[in-house]
């Protein structure tokens, strides 16, 4: 379980918690669920994420999410396409 927050462009601070197995993933629900709920962070936007028991708190933000994600797919792919099943497997 973590918390997931940001500061909005006016000041004001939005929170979630969610259930997550890694930083990324924790981000990529929160965001989804900020926008859901109407406040969506832009892609420059700092998320803070307190993992709860023992609590941490990390900041990453969207832009690196999605370079994480861009990378992870690539990881996930050989040259020539097919699925890589030493990762993630």
């Amino acid at each position: 379980m973590c918390v997931v927050s940001f500061k909005d462009s006016e000041g004001f601070r939005h929170a979630v918690e969610v259930v997550a197995e890694s930083l990324y993933e924790a981000v990529a629900i929160a965001a989804r669920n900020f926008a859901d709920a109407g406040c969506p962070p832009t892609s420059g936007t700092q998320m803070d994420i307190e993992v709860r028991a023992p609590a941490v708190t990390h900041t990453i933000t969207l832009m690196e999410l999605s370079r994480f994600l861009r990378q992870l797919v690539k990881a996930q792919f050989s040259s020539n396409g097919e699925l890589c099943h030493g990762i993630g497997s």
